[in-house]
């Protein structure tokens, strides 16, 4: 019962990892103020949504016309996802090349673009990455759309995604306080647990891959 929306709800907060990127925000977003910050994550966090359900829905249909059997992108998914959470666990970025200094400075050099903040780097990367989508687009395609119950799960996806980013955008809009309550120490040890879990999906992902192939010999 409700088992995909729990499975989105709780991959998909893991991927996004918005403990995490608590530290690299907050030096984007240090100069303004507890209402503008609060408008710009709502708007990343709305397109980041847009962008992970954009790809969930129709990335299935990109393989099918290149050929791609889904095992193969499990397995492929499986190994991207354990590579993502191994440098969650060490304590690297995975999703942004720049460095928060290096687009705080940006951001001062072109005051014109600041708006454009809220959607990159913010939303996509930082908040739909690579890891967010390679699992958005499993799980949908997870749902077998021909058996009763089809529209259900979908609904589960959905609303199990919803959630999600609802709860990434609490944390992340609430950024300083939590800064303060858990320190870097506290975030850093968050995040390893987080890749922890995420690099278990992952293995779980490459499994499966491994398992589809066999039934099919």
């Amino acid at each position: 019962m409700l088992e995909l929306f729990t499975t989105t709800l709780i991959s998909t907060f893991l991927s996004v990892n918005s403990i995490g990127k608590i530290p690299i925000l907050m030096a984007l977003l240090e100069k303004y103020s507890q209402k503008q910050r609060r408008a710009f994550v709502r708007k990343s966090t709305l397109v980041a949504f847009t962008v992970f359900l954009l790809f969930s829905f129709f990335g299935q249909y990109i393989f099918q016309l290149m050929h791609i059997e889904m095992y193969s992108f499990y397995i492929a998914g499986g190994i991207l996802l354990s590579y993502i959470a191994m440098r969650m666990l060490s304590g690297q970025s995975h999703e942004a090349k720049m460095s928060a200094a290096e687009l705080k400075e940006t951001a001062k050099e072109k005051k014109e673009e600041l708006e454009n903040l809220s959607i990159t780097p913010i939303a996509v990367p930082l908040m739909t990455g690579p890891a967010s989508i390679t699992l958005g687009l499993m799980l949908f395609s997870s749902i077998q759309f021909n058996s009763i119950g089809a529209l259900g799960q979908a609904a589960e996806f959905v609303a199990g995604a919803i959630v999600s980013y609802f709860a990434a955008y609490l944390v992340i809009s609430r950024s300083e306080a939590i800064e303060k309550a858990m320190g870097k120490t506290g975030i850093k040890v968050m995040s390893r647990v987080m890749g922890l879990l995420l690099l278990s999906i992952g293995v779980q992902f490459v499994a499966n891959g491994l398992l589809k192939i066999a039934a099919t010999l």
